[in-house]
């Protein structure tokens, strides 16, 4: 099994929720990060103050010429992507913007000396399907986001292999947990009902998996070490169920009296039916495997909600 040492990562985006749990998983294995983000985001407090971790104010239009005087870095993950909400997914100006600040992204971990170069794929890029994905499904993105994300990872992947640089390019299906953006089913479904509202939902019949946002970092740090050159991975749980069935399971958690508005919204001509993954391929390369069931997560999860909105 391959193994790259990491010593020290760059992280752009290290305020999203995926790059919270990413650098507190460094700090836990005594990694050393530099982390890049805007000082002025909302969520910069998210980013602790700790010595395994150097702060660096930028936001994605300044990678281009970011230069961090002195420091070495092992590997670069970028993580952040302007415009994600999901009426700003088919605005292609800012879209296509992303592939550029990601090939940037590709030119700072040059000039950190970084022998690894992993961006942040999604199942966007592979559009409606039916079954469960795989590395090598036919991608045919139905949003400007899916078809940016795809773009990126080949251009990025192109421009590693002429730099020396490995490249490894994960695609994470639907994440949740503490820190989880607010426009998520799971988060949204959690507010109402705690606050005493019957959230308004599909029919939820859509096939679905959910992985943890600490096993996502995880996995990324795995890849970090063991990815191969080139490859590309699914970060996923590896079980689906009906989107309804994990619906009401965060009923329960909170309330198994409380109504769900399963059915009260139609869906969407774009709505995907079916998302979920075969996630041999990371097993096999690097003994990652997801650790915290649903049932655990989602406690830790409602907790995280209740006091954020207080």
């Amino acid at each position: 099994m391959e193994c790259r040492t990491i010593n020290c990562v760059a992280v752009t985006g290290a305020t999203s929720s995926i790059g919270t749990f990413f650098v507190e998983e460094c700090i836990r294995r005594d990694i050393k990060v530099v982390a890049i983000f805007r000082f002025s985001s909302a969520n910069a407090a998210r980013v602790p103050d700790h010595p395994l971790v150097m702060k660096i104010d930028c936001e994605l239009a300044g990678l281009k010429k970011l230069e961090i005087p002195g420091v070495h870095c092992d590997a670069m993950l970028h993580l952040a992507w302007g415009s994600t909400k999901s009426t700003e997914r088919n605005n292609l100006t800012p879209q296509v913007q992303n592939i550029q600040y990601a090939l940037d992204a590709v030119e700072l971990a040059q000039r950190l000396g970084c022998h690894t170069f992993m961006g942040a794929g999604s199942q966007a890029e592979y559009g409606q399907h039916i079954g469960d994905l795989i590395e090598d499904t036919r991608e045919n993105p139905s949003t400007a986001y899916g078809m940016a994300k795809l773009c990126a990872g080949q251009m990025t992947r192109m421009s590693c292999r002429n730099k020396g640089i490995r490249h490894i390019w994960p695609r994470i299906l639907s994440t949740y947990g503490p820190y989880s953006p607010y426009q998520t089913v799971l988060y949204y479904e959690i507010r109402e009902l705690l606050a005493g509202r019957e959230p308004q939902l599909s029919g939820g019949d859509q096939v679905w998996d959910f992985v943890y946002l600490r096993d996502t970092a995880q996995a990324l740090l795995a890849l970090l070490e063991k990815g191969h050159d080139g490859e590309i991975y699914l970060i996923g749980s590896g079980k689906t169920r009906k989107l309804k069935d994990f619906l009401m399971e965060v009923r329960d958690a909170i309330n198994p009296t409380l109504s769900l508005g399963l059915g009260k919204v139609p869906y969407g001509p774009g709505t995907v039916m079916h998302l979920g993954g075969n996630i041999a391929k990371i097993k096999k390369d690097t003994g990652w495997r997801p650790a915290t069931p649903f049932e655990e997560g989602i406690r830790e999860t409602i907790e995280w909600v209740r006091k954020e909105t207080k």
